[in-house]
């Protein structure tokens, strides 16, 4: 069991290019947010799900109420970045690994990569994939270090555009290149749904 690092099924996003809660959408008879969360058994890694207030119970009664769920706390954040830091204030010693509910193709592989690449690297800096000829960091599948997500808080300056994005650009991002890019794909409108 890797101790220092917390997985994180990001459930919390409004749907709404879907019509739909994409966490509880079924995929060869599972939850989706459920796929994810076998990705991080299968791994060894303890995780949590990143709900906002208005889920809770119906993933409670989806996927039982003994798992660990997180809200949305911090309202000066937007996306993802709220629920990331909505499970740091939670688990601020842990070392946190988001992946969004609609990645249910992310490779274990590169899970296992990321955190090869994250225990090598003795300064505690970000690890996080960038698809080859790309100038943009995959914020998903990325270990954010509890030391930096530790520097943000509410008195953080324009914190309103402050995006996971921005935070890997302005740390020492360790980059880990990748021609994978199934691995990465959103399912985010109801016609993406057509080849899976």
């Amino acid at each position: 069991m890797n101790n220092n690092v917390l997985g994180i099924v990001m459930c919390g996003g409004m749907s709404s290019r879907m019509g739909t809660d994409k966490g509880l959408m079924k995929y060869k008879g599972k939850y989706w947010a459920e796929i994810i969360a076998e990705k991080f058994l299968k791994i060894d890694i303890n995780f949590v799900f990143s709900i906002n207030a208005a889920q809770k119970i119906n993933y409670q009664i989806a996927l039982g109420a003994d798992k660990l769920f997180i809200l949305d706390g911090y309202l000066h954040f937007k996306g993802p970045l709220k629920g990331l830091m909505s499970v740091h204030e939670k688990y601020s010693e842990k070392n946190l690994l988001p992946i969004a509910c609609d990645m249910i193709f992310f490779k274990e592989t590169l899970l296992e990569y990321a955190l090869q690449n994250y225990s090598s690297d003795t300064s505690q800096n970000p690890v996080a994939f960038k698809r080859v000829n790309s100038n943009f960091f995959e914020t998903f599948g990325a270990i954010y270090p509890n030391q930096l997500l530790s520097s943000i808080n509410s008195e953080t300056e324009n914190s309103d555009n402050l995006s996971l994005q921005k935070l890997l650009n302005s740390a020492a991002t360790h980059i880990i290149e990748t021609t994978d890019s199934k691995s990465f794909t959103n399912l985010n409108f109801p016609k993406d749904l057509e080849d899976v």
